[in-house]
């Protein structure tokens, strides 16, 4: 390994496992970023990272996330805000609501924040919101004779908070809710924190100020910048919510192309009663100025554009076009101001004028990815942290399209219609994403018991930088992971990797059911390479009532003792691990030629055995099939088949299935990575772990599509059949870049795979199948 490879691989190793908020200007058109109505717009990271619904009641109802529907008021009506100024927040008097469907329920965590005034009244409850009342509701009310507010989860009070609220002024109120603790916050201060394992009961429908099940008790005031998140937000973040201020002037900056035009956009919006005011910008030195609107110019001495003054408060949005000289590079500041009243005030929002077309791991935006640079974008994906620039949280083919352009020298070039769209400036790249299948044992689960999943990954020639991804259903956590990897519990995912060689290997990790799972549950994962990506093979699907009778039977493709090309001697390994704490009774059926050939055995609970060459042990003299593991206790299984040649041994895993996991009638699946010349060969290996006959078809193509040739196999159950380096002998073809299709026609508890062995070497390669 070069030293750069091995500079990106330690990353993962010695950095712990880091939601992304578009950049500014780039995903809404030329008006993208500038702050509606003149309020400072917040972090990015505050304002979008998992907000679902957030209602500014500016002029209308609608949602500001872009993620629900627009609100539907009831008595309700717009009113003047915080600022004064006019249709800029929501009046609820007493018997008002507003009420939003957010289309689901809110999660294992939730953050609901709110502007409040709170007028004074008659002693009642005050509610804040609730949701879905009808079915039980998370909800807060706020006893106005009390003092108190009351959190209410289902129809329990699960917190009575001793508080009393501000009236007659506005206050910053949020519940935050991290899936441990609830916090209640007032102006951006705790005042109350307890812990809470409950859960949410909170369903789709949100109700601000009233509580529709007992109509006696409502809002008595107004509320403005209502947001609810999926996530509990921090004390910082809170505390930046209940910090806004009004900023009269608001810059937006899109990103810029050397040589083309660019617009920028400044609104104003100032406080009632203004008289006079006047605005001027900075833009960067050298970068040409025209189309400046408004009445405004620019001023080529000082280096500014100016307005004004103008003689009205009405809210406009000023704009001018700056040309980026053709070698202009990296990010430039702009600067302004806005006068009124006697004050100068800096312009708020966007400052810095970015390159299009940048890599979001180039930082700095020289086109060129730094050591320091790859590092950190590997660190963030580990993480599933926050990156300042899309897309957030860090796709794996983002992470790995980074390795590959530091890998192979960190200079990059735009390449449009790819997904990453940047590429090397030298080339190269691997080309595919390799594959990888997961794999279950047992095959059920129970309520807060643990599964062990177990994937196989195999990179394609010439990777680069490559990394494995495994996402768990809601709920499941994941502890025991092998291979160096990591667990993002915000996003339920492990992850592996940057890996910088070509190496296959097997990665595991422990699953913890929820506490009350129960029913089918699905795993995903995602296996990429130099930025491309391919879902991790298998069967995925997990249910808690078993598969089907069949949780405590496992087959193994093909055991095999017999000489094979090129003076090879295979073998096969079988290791059996009892992970429970009873003994498991296990019987072992080998499938051969002339019958079955059985034995038993007790395996002691947390024990695990091996069983070297056990085609030798169990029949004799040369030959292959499948075998049959049945046991009493769920029961871990793995094969290994190797050449055992004079100088050792050159092998690779194999799956073992139960057979519903196996393919199916009208099932399709592929084996990619197939290749057969003078250097490599490929076998291909069916069994039948089925109780019924199943007709096979095996369709070869070369990488570009071109069918080679198609096999068609009849396979009585408990049965293997091999086919012997296909593309050549069948299809007459040296194939380099090849895979396969199979499909299955009849029958169930199907077992495909392919074997790509080094004809130097002898070594072999499992390609399991994908479907």
């Amino acid at each position: 390994m070069t030293n750069r490879s091995l500079a990106l691989a330690v990353a993962l190793v010695v950095v712990p496992c880091l939601s992304l908020a578009p950049r500014r200007g780039e995903a809404a058109g030329e008006t993208a970023g500038v702050a509606a109505h003149g309020v400072r717009i917040l972090d990015p990271t505050v304002s979008s990272t998992g907000l679902i619904a957030n209602f500014p009641f500016v002029g209308d109802y609608r949602d500001a996330s872009g993620t629900v529907a627009d609100a539907v008021p009831s008595g309700a009506s717009l009113t003047a805000d915080r600022f004064g100024r006019p249709s800029s927040a929501v009046d609820l008097p007493v018997g008002a609501s507003v009420a939003f469907h957010r289309g689901g329920t809110i999660g294992t965590q939730a953050t609901f924040a709110a502007w409040l005034y709170l007028r004074q009244g008659a002693a009642t409850w005050r509610p804040l919101f609730t949701t879905t009342p009808t079915t039980g509701f998370l909800g807060v009310l706020y006893g106005a004779d009390s003092g108190q507010l009351r959190v209410y989860n289902g129809p329990s009070i699960i917190r009575t908070v001793t508080h009393a609220l501000p009236a007659e002024r506005w206050f910053h109120y949020a519940l935050v809710f991290d899936g441990t603790n609830c916090t209640t916050y007032v102006d951006g201060a705790a005042v109350d924190a307890f812990a809470y394992g409950g859960g949410l009961a909170g369903g789709a429908d949100f109700f601000l100020g009233l509580l529709t099940t007992d109509a006696r008790y409502s809002w008595d005031g107004k509320m403005d910048d209502v947001r609810v998140y999926t996530r509990g937000l921090t004390a910082a973040e809170v505390a930046q919510l209940a910090s806004e201020e009004l900023c009269p002037a608001q810059r937006s900056l899109p990103r810029y192309t050397p040589g083309q035009k660019a617009r920028v956009l400044v609104a104003v919006s100032l406080p009632g009663g203004t008289a006079t005011w006047s605005a001027e910008e900075t833009p960067p030195a050298g970068w040409p100025v025209s189309e400046v609107d408004n009445g405004g110019s620019f001023d080529a001495a000082s280096g500014k554009v100016r307005w004004g003054p103008f003689s009205d408060p009405a809210p406009r949005t000023l704009a001018y076009t700056v040309t980026p000289p053709l070698d202009a590079s990296g990010k430039k500041t702009v600067s302004g101001s806005v006068t009124y009243g006697g004050s100068t005030v800096a312009t708020c929002g966007d400052t810095d004028l970015s390159l299009a077309q940048v890599h979001p791991a180039d930082t700095n935006e020289d086109l060129v990815l730094s050591e320091a640079e790859a590092l950190a974008y590997v660190t963030a994906w580990q993480k599933g942290a926050p990156w300042p620039s899309p897309p957030s949280p860090i796709p794996a083919t983002w992470m790995t399209n980074a390795g590959l352009i530091y890998q192979r020298g960190g200079a990059y070039v735009f390449a449009s219609g790819k997904t990453p769209p940047f590429a090397p400036a030298s080339g190269g790249g691997a080309g595919t994403a390799g594959s990888a299948t997961g794999t279950f044992d047992p095959c059920s689960y129970a309520a807060g018991g643990t599964v062990r999943v177990a994937l196989s990954a195999t990179p394609p020639a010439g990777a680069k930088a490559w990394v494995v991804e495994d996402q768990l259903p809601p709920g499941w956590t994941a502890s025991a992971i092998d291979g160096s990897g990591t667990w993002d519990a915000a996003a339920r995912k492990v992850r592996w990797g940057p890996f910088t060689d070509e190496t296959p290997r097997t990665l595991g990790y422990t699953a913890t059911a929820g506490g009350s799972d129960s029913g089918p549950k699905t795993f995903s994962g995602t296996i990429s390479t130099d930025g491309l990506a391919a879902a991790v093979g298998g069967s995925r699907a997990i249910d808690s009532t078993g598969c089907g009778g069949e949780g405590t039977t496992y087959w193994v493709a093909a055991v095999v003792h017999a000489p094979g090309l090129k003076e090879s001697r295979w073998r096969t390994d079988v290791t059996i691990l009892n992970t429970g704490a009873a003994a498991a009774n296990v019987e072992l059926k080998l499938y051969t030629g002339s019958g079955v050939k059985s034995s038993t055995q007790t395996v002691a609970g947390a024990t695990q055995v091996v069983l070297s060459d056990l085609w030798a042990t169990l029949a004799t003299g040369d030959g292959a099939g499948p075998l049959e593991v049945a046991s009493d206790q769920p029961l871990l299984v793995a094969a290994r088949t190797y050449n055992s040649s004079d100088t050792g041994t050159y092998g690779s895993p194999y799956q073992a299935l139960t057979p519903s996991q196996g393919l199916k009638a009208t099932d399709a699946a592929y084996l990619v990575g197939l290749r057969e010349d003078g250097s490599f060969r490929t076998n291909i290996g069916l069994a039948n772990a089925g109780t019924d006959q199943a007709v096979v078809t095996v369709t070869l193509f070369d990488g570009s599509g071109v069918v080679v040739t198609q096999l068609q196999e009849t396979i009585p159950p408990a049965s293997y059949i091999q086919e012997v380096q296909p593309f050549y002998t069948t299809g007459g073809t040296v194939v380099v870049n090849g895979y396969a299709r199979v499909n299955v026609v009849s029958g169930s508890g199907v077992m495909a795979f392919a074997s790509v062995i080094d004809n130097q070497t002898n070594d072999p390669t499992s390609v399991y199948p994908q479907r």
